[in-house]
């Protein structure tokens, strides 16, 4: 019991000893993206579909931002000293994702319910609307950036998430995603769900150099 104790105590350490190291200004750009995400929502003058459209791209934003700042020990270089530190690289970094996980969750189930408030659909239906896209994206951007695992710079990152979004674009685009059944939106959330947990898995796997290794079958 003790033994647990000392465990959990550990664990909170660990999560507000990482949290310490991410920007302010991180923090202040996820807010700008709630305001902005309330704006839409309170002007009503857009149609029930472009709203899903600028809420969906304003939660890709979010997680391009905070990719940026987990990734950012790889993009500079830093690996080496981090791994100085009580706590090493791989502990680090899945307590920012967990940390990030978290703060993006909020942020969906926010903009469900008010959503939910203003425009006529349920909590659940805009939660899907918002959670099935973002975890595809999450997971094609989490797999491109492991495959650039040894060369992964800011260009790379900044680039690849513009191509990410102007893709998601021009997808909403041409198909009309929402008339889809609600059913196919809970099986797709469900499925990249197993998949991006997978991924992370996969991703936290770190080599003493200080990237990313490929599992072996």
């Amino acid at each position: 019991m003790l033994k647990n104790q000392v465990q959990q105590v550990s664990y909170s350490r660990l999560f507000f000893s990482s949290i310490r190291f991410i920007s302010w200004k991180l923090w202040c750009l996820q807010f700008v993206l709630v305001g902005l995400s309330l704006g839409f929502l309170v002007s009503k003058r857009m149609d029930f579909e472009l709203l899903l459209k600028g809420l969906t791209g304003l939660v890709l934003f979010s997680a391009i931002f905070f990719a940026d700042e987990v990734f950012k020990s790889y993009t500079t270089r830093m690996w080496e000293l981090e791994q100085t530190f009580k706590y090493d690289l791989k502990q680090h970094t899945a307590m920012k994702l967990l940390a990030f996980g978290i703060f993006d969750l909020l942020f969906i189930f926010f903009l469900a319910l008010a959503a939910g408030h203003f425009f006529s659909g349920s909590f659940f239906q805009f939660a899907l609307f918002l959670l099935a896209p973002y975890n595809v994206f999450c997971i094609v951007l989490f797999s491109v950036f492991t495959l650039f695992r040894n060369r992964l710079t800011n260009i790379v990152l900044w680039s690849t998430s513009g191509i990410l979004v102007a893709a998601a674009i021009i997808v909403s685009s041409l198909v009309n995603i929402y008339q889809v059944p609600l059913l196919y939106w809970g099986i797709v959330y469900s499925l990249t769900l197993m998949g991006l947990i997978g991924l992370i898995k996969k991703m936290l796997a770190i080599t003493r150099e200080g990237s990313f290794y490929e599992i072996e079958n």
